[in-house]
């Protein structure tokens, strides 16, 4: 998965800034920037109501890198190669276009090339006023995570979608990673371990894709 979001998320106000949370995030994710992940804030462009949203994020470098190179034709008239840096692709990705923006958050969440296209087609058809939602046109793909069975890492498909070999492959890798990690959970009692064991598990499982 070349990016999650959503461990931390937040809005402050215009008028009245208080960033201290904001930093203090900015410094506890600096554990998780090095040569395996990038993790970060991502502050969105649109401000709503006087406020503006922020969200942590957390990138693996090579996932992310393969994406960009699979989907080459989409980023790269953006001046997006594996190469750029992280909060960069985040930054340009919140304001694209709207069919482009959904169509690069898709990639960036690890969503198979069907669903992607599905979300852009339902985001397309909602902004035609066309009735859209769960039982309308749609149902759900739920992959467990540790912090939800479902609803954390969640993608729409077509009603009455087969499975194809690539929704199969990403929940099978994602659940052997998931109990891999369960596992190991007990016994990451400092940061220092949590990093040794995340380290070990990438390493392990980094091969996995269902891309192939």
């Amino acid at each position: 998965k070349p990016m999650s979001n959503g461990i931390w998320q937040e809005s402050f106000e215009l008028e009245n800034l208080d960033l201290t949370e904001l930093r203090q995030v900015r410094r506890a994710l600096a554990a998780l920037r090095n040569d395996v992940w990038y993790a970060d804030v991502q502050v969105f462009d649109n401000a709503d109501d006087g406020e503006r949203r922020a969200q942590a994020f957390v990138v693996h470098r090579d996932a992310l890198a393969r994406m960009i190179e699979r989907h080459e034709s989409f980023w790269s008239p953006w001046g997006i190669t594996p190469c750029t840096h992280p909060a960069e692709i985040v930054a340009i990705v919140d304001r694209m276009p709207k069919s482009d923006r959904w169509r690069g958050y898709g990639h960036l969440f690890g969503y198979p090339d069907d669903a992607v296209d599905f979300f852009v087609r339902a985001g397309i058809a909602a902004e035609d006023g066309r009735e859209i939602g769960p039982g309308k046109d749609r149902e759900f793909m739920q992959i467990p995570t540790r912090a939800a069975d479902t609803g954390r890492f969640t993608y729409a498909v077509p009603i009455d979608h087969v499975p194809t070999s690539v929704d199969r492959a990403l929940r099978k890798n994602a659940g052997i990673i998931l109990a891999a990690y369960e596992r190991r959970r007990p016994n990451m009692t400092s940061e220092a371990d949590m990093i040794e064991m995340l380290l070990e598990l990438n390493d392990r499982f980094e091969h996995l894709s269902p891309h192939g």
